[in-house]
């Protein structure tokens, strides 16, 4: 009695239908089998996946166990393949190759004969035919949907999105995420300084934490048209029907700097670059090699040349230089109670913060989760252990959105006060620890910009002690 092997497939969008469900095929692949007096030596079921590729779980497991077989059975031709090129190679290079024959019920068919094996080559064209017109038609009906103002992206809406009834809603928890994106990348900060960010107020958006979230989700964010109210299809854009998140001006402005920084060495090497100016003509603070040393050097200076005029402003070695500020940084931190919090009081002012309405909103949805999830658990419809997990994990949300509600520092400069005292409690260890740019942001966050006057520094938010 020969040995079969029984492969079904459906994708998605055919499981709806009853000829093609995998119910339907089983049951008749079975009654075939008993009447040609086959035994059935194994199910072989993909479900939910397409037939324009063989990277299928059980197709998988079913050319491992060839040598176990002697038939295929399939409902249908297309149920192995819509590709004519997979279609003959599974058949003749698998197959046939291990001594298996294959046969596709409906079609009546099998490749025990010359003309069974023609019929599968006809057939397996006008299999891929059809996906092809599929394709077309798709494609032309996203392209009208993108000409309307439609979104057609690819069932994942973008972040500060929700997709209801065929359209784009803005979902105001993670709008203002989206916001602050935009925000502190225009003030400088790098992509992964803003995930940690992000992650340190503890937002979450639909697709969990940004803890589980990597620095291409913000690359990808701050590129993404959909924000400023247009929709993409086939690198065209159109004006979308949906509310834009972010301002035009805005949405350039970060993009200018995404073009700027994108031919840049991401790694900094120094952590005062970028935060040294020079008091005598108000250029920038550069670096310069030479000798195997590093130099931070005022522009003008380094560049005198190019505008007829030399500045005589000190030049600092970078190891010089950079211990002086870090002890500089390290006396401030002695006195955090006394020195940091007073200058900061008057730097910083306490306005009603907008997002606090927000805040406010997600946390009465939070309430609303968890009262849902405590009627499910009286009316036994849930497991108590799940109950409990996603109660308490809502619960650690609200815990840190009630943290922020209050009141909010406002500062042009990042991070804020607390970060910093945290950050520098233990100084020695913590600073040896600490990447150039988490020393870069501690600069800009304390002195804003370093006026170098020779041998003399000033800052401008903090005066250097």
């Amino acid at each position: 009695m020969k040995k079969v092997a029984i492969y079904i497939r459906v994708s998605t969008l055919e499981q709806a239908n009853e000829g093609y469900s995998i119910h339907a095929q089983k049951e008749k692949l079975i009654a075939y089998c008993k009447a040609k007096e086959w035994a059935i030596h194994d199910f072989y079921i993909d479900g939910g996946h397409s037939g324009s590729n063989i990277k299928r779980p059980a197709l998988e497991r079913l050319l491992g166990d060839l040598k176990h077989i002697d038939i295929v059975l399939v409902y249908k031709l297309d149920r192995l393949s819509r590709s004519q090129k997979d279609t003959l190679y599974l058949i003749e290079d698998k197959f046939l190759a291990n001594e298996v024959d294959f046969v596709s019920m409906t079609e009546n068919f099998d490749t025990t004969t010359p003309l069974g094996r023609a019929m599968i080559g006809i057939l397996s064209v006008f299999a891929q035919l059809e996906r092809e017109n599929i394709k077309e038609r798709t494609i032309l009906g996203r392209k009208e949907r993108a000409k309307e103002g439609l979104w057609v992206g690819a069932g994942r809406p973008p972040i500060g999105y929700d997709y209801i009834d065929g359209s784009l809603i803005v979902n105001e928890y993670e709008a203002m995420q989206v916001r602050k994106i935009f925000e502190l990348y225009i003030k400088g900060w790098g992509e992964e300084s803003i995930r940690r960010h992000l992650m340190k107020k503890g937002y979450t958006m639909k697709y969990g934490n940004w803890e589980n979230s990597s620095t291409h989700t913000i690359y990808r964010l701050i590129q993404n048209r959909i924000y400023i109210g247009e929709v993409a299809f086939d690198k065209e854009y159109y004006k979308g029907q949906h509310e834009p998140i972010i301002e035009k001006r805005t949405f350039e402005t970060a993009n200018k700097l995404y073009e700027k920084r994108r031919g840049q060495k991401r790694t900094p090497k120094y952590f005062l670059s970028g935060t040294l100016y020079c008091k005598q003509c108000g250029e920038r603070y550069i670096i310069d090699t030479k000798n195997g040393k590093a130099y931070y050097i005022c522009k003008n200076r380094k560049h005198s040349w190019k505008q007829n005029f030399k500045c005589e402003n000190k030049i600092w070695r970078t190891d010089i230089l950079e211990p002086i500020i870090k002890e500089k940084i390290k006396e401030m931190v002695k006195n955090k109670d006394k020195l940091i919090k007073e200058k900061y009081k008057k730097l910083s002012h306490v306005k009603e913060n907008k997002n606090s309405i927000v805040i406010e909103n997600r946390i009465l949805d939070i309430d609303k989760q968890i009262d849902k999830l405590m009627d499910l658990y009286q009316l036994d419809k849930l497991p108590i252990e799940v109950i409990s997990a996603r109660i308490d994990k809502l619960y650690k949300e609200k815990q840190g959105l009630q943290n922020q509600k209050v009141e909010v520092k406002v500062n042009d400069v990042e991070p804020d006060l607390e970060e910093i005292l945290e950050l520098l409690a233990d100084f020695d260890e913590v600073w040896n620890e600490l990447s150039v740019q988490e020393k870069k942001d501690i600069c800009k966050s304390l002195f804003g910009k370093i006026y170098v006057d020779d041998e003399n520094m000033q800052g401008v938010n903090n005066p250097l002690p």
